[in-house]
């Protein structure tokens, strides 16, 4: 049984749900399909909101146009005798959503809970309509078996639960393929709507294929695969035709937005392989992630690029792992996300988005006094800045490899303002931070030097 899922560029027009059902059609055997909303309407719903609560009564005209968008595709894909009934339910839902606008325009205010709310009806919306377009699946709403609770302030996975709902809702042999909304889920204790995150339609698929015990995940989007860079800076970049769960985790967590970062963990741990494919160019191999290939062969497998990034770096004597996981965790709990952390030569730091670096030193400086009672000081912060990382097996193997690569930035004037190289266990990287306005001129130049 396959978990096949499709994003919002597979999904976001009439000749891209032809593929989508094409390509489900043609299963030999019933699968489960995990949909994300249509192609911007994310976007378009939370814009929406905002307008609503700001007052700007161009909310009702941008209701009118999603809503026209939906009965366009019904009425072009949905098969004559399920029409009216999709219509209707979708109906159901856009009026919903509008009484939820009228609402979010007469506080003036857009309350979290209401937002999560409101962005849930892309993909209740598109996993219906796909259901019906397809020739023989049936529908299973996704509120009833994925699952969150609140973790400081945030909603995240409850992994027990979901995992069990999941195996109850899809034990046995499917009889028919089964449709669902990737990304949404409803917390276990208040009943409340939350979502899994940007990029969370990823993450509900692997959770599915990982419960269900799925032979293989294919996620499908608008790209042929990974590649060694991304082609609209590197122009020779090249799709990377295998590459190992940890090479694909590491990828995913310094900037390559192919896939969910959190996706890969159930897959990778259950064992099941994942391929990344296009919707539309069906005939491309696409990348196959899986374990390690057998081989003692050392090489390169990719580069990723993370812009607007801010280096949180303990520059005074002592500083320790210790200390900088200290750093970290008190950061979590203000909700500013750690992007990865090191030690550039000898210096430890924390990297995290540049839109948080004034609200991680303002927590810091209450930190900042139990820094001096211990002989330490007050980190410094360096902001806007790209992450480059590169990625592969063995690279302390391939003779002079780190050193060339710190030399091509050099040679092209490319100041580095840190660098970490780790080879833990099965994740071999090399990252560079440098000024964002070089950070395309850095990409290629690594990218030249490692292919």
């Amino acid at each position: 049984m396959k978990v096949l899922k499709f994003g919002g560029t597979s999904v976001g027009t009439v000749d891209s749900l032809l593929n989508v059902k094409n390509i489900v059609d043609s299963l030999e055997e019933p699968g489960i399909v995990v949909v994300s909303a249509l192609g911007g309407l994310t976007d378009g719903l939370i814009s929406t909101a905002r307008m609503a609560a700001n007052g700007d009564e161009g909310f009702r005209q941008s209701m009118k146009l999603m809503a026209q968008r939906h009965f366009d595709i019904i009425n072009t894909l949905v098969p004559r005798e399920r029409r009216s009934d999709v219509r209707q339910t979708v109906a159901e839902f856009l009026s919903q959503l509008e009484d939820i606008y009228m609402g979010v325009s007469l506080i003036g205010c857009l309350p979290d809970k209401v937002l999560n709310r409101i962005v849930s009806f892309g993909e209740r919306m598109s996993s219906i309509m796909v259901a019906n377009i397809l020739r023989d699946a049936e529908h299973a709403d996704p509120l009833d078996f994925i699952k969150t609770n609140k973790e400081y302030g945030r909603d995240v996975l409850a992994a027990g639960q979901t995992r069990s709902l999941i195996r109850e809702r899809f034990a046995g042999n499917l009889p028919r393929t089964v449709v669902t909304g990737g990304f949404i889920s409803r917390d276990v204790y208040t009943g409340e709507i939350t979502n899994l995150g940007r990029g969370g339609s990823d993450f509900t698929a692997a959770l599915i294929a990982e419960a269900a015990g799925a032979e293989v995940l294919e996620i499908w989007t608008d790209v042929d695969g990974f590649m060694t860079a991304d082609p609209r800076i590197v122009k020779d970049a090249r799709v990377i035709d295998f590459m190992s769960y940890p090479e694909s985790n590491v990828l995913c967590r310094h900037g390559a937005k192919v896939i969910y970062t959190p996706t890969i963990r159930p897959v990778m741990e259950a064992g099941i392989p994942m391929r990344v494919l296009n919707t539309h160019n069906v005939a491309a191999p696409g990348t196959l992630i899986g374990a390690e290939a057998p081989t003692d062969v050392a090489g390169v497998c990719g580069l990723a690029c993370m812009k607007d990034v801010a280096l949180i770096m303990c520059r005074c004597n002592g500083a320790s792992e210790g200390r900088m996981r200290e750093l970290s965790d008190l950061l979590c709990k203000h909700g500013i996300e750690t992007v990865c952390g090191g030690n550039s030569l000898g210096t430890p730091f924390i990297a995290i988005k540049d839109a948080d670096a004034d609200m991680a030193q303002k927590v810091l400086r209450d930190y900042a006094g139990s820094c001096h009672a211990d002989g330490q000081c007050m980190p410094g912060f360096v902001g806007n800045l790209s992450m480059i990382t590169v990625v592969g097996h063995g690279l302390d193997k391939i003779e002079g490899l780190r050193g060339k690569l710190e030399k091509s930035l050099a040679d092209n004037d490319i100041e580095v303002a840190a660098v970490n190289h780790s080879a833990n266990g099965s994740e071999d990287f090399s990252e560079f931070f440098v000024p964002m306005a070089n950070s395309n001129d850095a990409l290629i130049s690594l990218h030249a030097c490692c292919f």
